[in-house]
Parts: structure tokens; C-alpha cells; sequence
């Protein structure tokens, strides 16, 4: 509980950034249509189907370095999934968005 709301925290820092949790299909097509970059948290997953989801529909993911995302074997990296720290303190995280997020807003403008 204690890193989910250190890493909202940091999400909520970036300009346009929404933290949500379960949400009907639906709505989730249409927020993965407008998101430039999906933060997948979890450590461990056997799967991973929401960062499929965004694969399919657009925005790549960004996942735990330190972790096992299943879904990130079958999907290419750099182009759909990116790595990052999530450690406690949200350092990594930011960091990687600082870096990730012009790039990708660059793209998705060209």
C-alpha cells in the first residue's frame, strides 16, 4: 500500500497524468485512446493483460525493472514496453517519465 501511493503521488506531479484502477472495457478503450504512456506497477504478474490492452490500442507501458511482467515477453521493447525503477520513493519512476514523456508526446504529435 505503501509504494501504490508513493507512486501515485509522483504520477499525479506530471501534468495530464490520472491514476485510476478498475474501470468497465469501455472506458478503458477510450482512456487508453488519449494515454501517451501506461504505468504498470506491479512486481509480479503472471500475465499481465492490461499492458497487452494498451499494446493493442496504442500507448506502450512502463513496468518494474525489478520485477516479471509476464506480457513483457512477447512484446517488443523499446517500442511497447519500457522499464523503470519502482522503487519506494518514486525516484525511478519520475526519472523515467521525465525522459519518457517529451519522446513519446514528440511521436505522437509527428
Amino acid at each position: 500500500a505503501a509504494l501504490a501511493h508513493s507512486l501515485s503521488t509522483q504520477l499525479l506531479q506530471v501534468p495530464g497524468a490520472a491514476v485510476v484502477s478498475f474501470m468497465p472495457a469501455h472506458e478503458l478503450v477510450d482512456l487508453f485512446h488519449k494515454t501517451l504512456l501506461l504505468v504498470h506497477p506491479a512486481r509480479y504478474e503472471a500475465f499481465g493483460m492490461v499492458v497487452v490492452e494498451a499494446a493493442a490500442l496504442s500507448p506502450p507501458a512502463i513496468v518494474d525493472s525489478g520485477g516479471q511482467i509476464g506480457a513483457t515477453d512477447i512484446l517488443p521493447a523499446p517500442t511497447h514496453v519500457f522499464e523503470a525503477s519502482m522503487d519506494e520513493d518514486g525516484a525511478g519512476l519520475a526519472e523515467a517519465l521525465r525522459s519518457l514523456l517529451p519522446e513519446l508526446a514528440r511521436a505522437e504529435a509527428e
